[in-house]
């Protein structure tokens, strides 16, 4: 035969005790993360003071940067302003000569072509069976050499005509950047 004995807990009492035990808990785990935040806070607390003077050098130095900043920028409008007043003569001028060297190459062409056409008959008059020694071939490949060097130099003066014109487009960038700072700092 088994004995049963029913014991009986009233409702609150149970709940009491549970309440209790959770409060326990929730304790613990305060101190546990008060704990932790001490630490956290003692080792912020530390890192601080070691950067503090690098931070405070730092800080110091920076009116001393700005100012060299500043003659930097200067220094680069002055040559970038110079820059856009003697480029364009100097574009002029390689123009010039490039006209002049493609004329003066066609005319040489043309002389040589000319020349050797008078040489190669009358050596053909004089002897038929003799070769010219003077090679038209020759001619013509060092006429397409300075045909071909006339493109390189046009294409060259493009390539620096583009540049110029980003470079002014970045100049007035900087500007309006510059108008707007010195705006802001008025207001």
């Amino acid at each position: 035969m088994y004995f049963v004995m029913e014991v009986m807990i009233p409702l609150s009492s149970l709940l009491n005790i549970l309440l209790a035990l959770v409060g326990a808990v929730a304790l613990v785990a305060l101190a546990v993360l008060l704990f932790q935040l001490v630490g956290v806070a003692s080792r912020l607390k530390k890192s601080l003071e070691d950067i503090s003077p690098d931070v405070t050098k730092t800080v110091q130095s920076l009116p001393g940067v700005m100012e060299k900043v500043d003659g930097v920028l200067d220094d680069v409008q002055t040559v970038t302003d110079s820059a856009k007043e003697s480029i364009p003569e100097i574009l002029q001028d390689a123009s010039g000569i490039t006209g002049a060297v493609e004329t003066t190459v066609g005319s040489i062409g043309d002389v040589a072509s000319g020349i050797a056409d008078r040489i190669s008959r009358r050596k053909a008059q004089e002897k038929k069976d003799e070769e010219c020694s003077f090679d038209l071939a020759q001619v013509a490949r060092i006429a397409g050499q300075v045909v071909a060097l006339i493109g390189v130099l046009r294409d060259m003066k493009q390539e620096h005509e583009a540049k110029e014109a980003e470079r002014e487009k970045e100049a007035r960038a900087r500007e309006r950047r510059k108008k707007k700072e010195e705006a802001s700092e008025k207001s």
